[in-house]
């Protein structure tokens, strides 16, 4: 059984070329939300000669009708130079409501990105494709064009298992974020494992605090290949899939994809009451209280002709809803109305980005503010904005509690050392840490127009830039690049002792520096 039902209705699209679609995404192309929300589409739409895609090729900009940025994307300088220099039809694409993230999984420096990256959106007429009604209606205020194409993997179904308490397992699929969600079962799986000592727990991707050392469980890290977690999860034969949910904005947000995980692995799903599930027909509800998660574990347990009924209902409500190929022709179909439609021109966007700019700073949004100066200040905002309020911008948030040695403080007080250590690669990657990143590369950014300006002569701006990096900036190198202008810039207005001395600290910071070398020599021959 199979939710690939009919073939794509050609005869929509009166295109002889396919369309030529350029997505720029932060994510793996192996990962969840990449393959379920653009990956299997794509890739169907290509085999159909509909669509050609590129991911991340900027080379490829010039030729693409459309271009999709998913997620929290980061739009480099380079893309937003293309943006604006050569408008094209955009599709924001999302899953999440990332300006609701809870405080557990990210920050306000977040979200502050993701709001300015809206913003920006917004103000250019992009179409916003989400996975949700809620996620479209929460969107609303960005955008009147939001089209919501549903999670529809195309995947065929195993039939139940039946398996006896003796041999049963019982699972759960997901990511490393979900362990605050586990909360809600409290001690209902170790009374479980207590009254049923042969049932196997099997967790891939999460497994909550200290769970393994009270009965035990069977863990797989988490794997951003989807597919491939997917079919693990799928060999070991789960017969019922846990998926907690703590009642939040954020999560009301998420989609039913492990109904639909949870199904084609042939298990049955225990999920919580809240907006995601209410609408599937073969899985189990629950409250967020631990007793009717161990009573309806349990249940489902001992009841093999209730688990078999359920998963029937559960294959025919996925086919009937999430039609793999019904969803990738509608998701064709705004890719060549978005490819149709007239992009705001190069002029009219570089007017928004300014007054997007001027309303982040005037509402004190002040790394909303850094969003706009990062991307387009060599571009379109340096005759608009003043260096001076630069600076001072990224002064203030040099101060703020939220800076990221303060989070690897907290983090180091909460973790065991190890455990900080084996995060260390993935969270420095992370959306936690990502944005304050940003707003530090403003200050090599700011360096490089600095010099730019220090070379056509317009030193009153690059001055305050060179003084503020050499002071303040945790970088060497950049704080010797610094220290070098300004002592060029002393030795141009023959002020030659304090030459001396920055050209000194230069080589102090950065002992190979070539030219600082030649000017201290020219500078010490002189005085002696």
């Amino acid at each position: 059984m199979s939710n690939i039902d009919k073939p794509i209705k050609s005869r929509h699209y009166g295109r002889q070329d396919p369309l030529q679609v350029l997505v720029i995404t932060n994510l793996e192309l192996k990962h969840p939300s990449f393959r379920l929300r653009l990956g299997y589409f794509l890739d169907y739409l290509k085999t159909k000669h509909i669509v050609d895609y590129h991911v991340n090729n900027l080379d490829y900009y010039s030729s693409a009708d459309v271009v999709v940025v998913q997620k929290e994307a980061l739009i480099t300088q380079d893309l937003s130079r293309f943006m604006l220099d050569n408008p094209k039809p955009i599709i924001y694409e999302t899953d999440d409501l990332f300006q609701k993230v809870p405080l557990y999984l990210g920050t306000h420096l977040f979200r502050s990105h993701i709001t300015a990256n809206l913003n920006l959106f917004s103000s250019w007429k992009a179409t916003f494709v989400v996975s949700t009604p809620y996620l479209s209606n929460k969107l609303k205020d960005y955008s009147n064009d939001i089209t919501v194409i549903y999670n529809a993997p195309p995947f065929a179904f195993n039939k139940n298992i039946a398996q006896t308490k003796e041999s049963m397992i019982i699972g759960f699929l997901g990511s490393p974020s979900r362990i605050h969600d586990f909360a809600v079962m409290g001690d209902a799986l170790e009374r479980v494992s207590t009254k049923y000592p042969l049932v196997k727990f099997l967790f891939i991707g999460q497994v909550p605090n200290n769970f393994e050392h009270r009965f035990p469980v069977e863990y797989c890290r988490f794997s951003e290949d989807y597919q491939k977690a997917l079919n693990r999860f799928r060999s070991r034969k789960p017969v019922i899939g846990l998926a907690p949910l703590l009642d939040n904005q954020y999560n009301r947000a998420k989609s039913e994809i492990k109904y639909i995980d949870y199904t084609y692995a042939g298990a049955v799903g225990i999920y919580s009451d809240i907006i995601p599930y209410r609408a599937i027909q073969g899985g189990l509800l629950v409250k967020n209280h631990p007793e009717q998660w161990y009573e309806t574990i349990c249940r489902l347990i001992e009841d093999a002709e209730l688990r078999t009924q359920l998963h029937e209902k559960a294959v025919e409500d996925i086919k009937a809803r999430f039609s793999f190929t019904a969803e990738a022709e509608r998701f064709a179909d705004i890719l060549i109305r978005s490819a149709c439609t007239k992009p705001l021109s190069s002029k009219d966007r570089n007017i928004e980005v300014v007054r997007l700019a001027y309303t982040a700073k005037d509402s004190e949004q002040l790394i909303e503010f850094l969003e706009y100066v990062r991307l387009f200040y060599s571009v379109c905002l340096k005759d608009t904005i003043s260096v001076q309020d630069i600076l001072e911008t990224i002064d203030i948030i040099d101060k703020q509690s939220f800076c990221i040695n303060l989070i690897t403080d907290v983090l180091k007080e909460l973790c065991e050392t190890d455990i900080l250590d084996a995060l260390q690669k993935s969270w420095r990657n992370s959306f936690i840490t990502q944005p304050y990143s940003n707003v530090r590369n403003v200050e090599l950014e700011m360096y490089q127009f600095a010099s730019k300006e220090r070379t056509i002569g317009a030193i009153e701006n690059a001055l305050p830039v060179f003084e503020r990096i050499l002071q303040k900036s945790s970088k060497p190198d950049i704080r010797a690049g610094a220290a070098f202008h300004l002592g060029e810039i002393a030795l141009n207005c023959n002020d030659r002792p304090k030459a001396l001395k920055l050209f000194i600290e230069c080589l102090a910071l950065n002992p190979k520096h070539r030219k600082a070398k030649v000017h201290l020599r020219t500078l010490t021959r002189k005085k002696t």
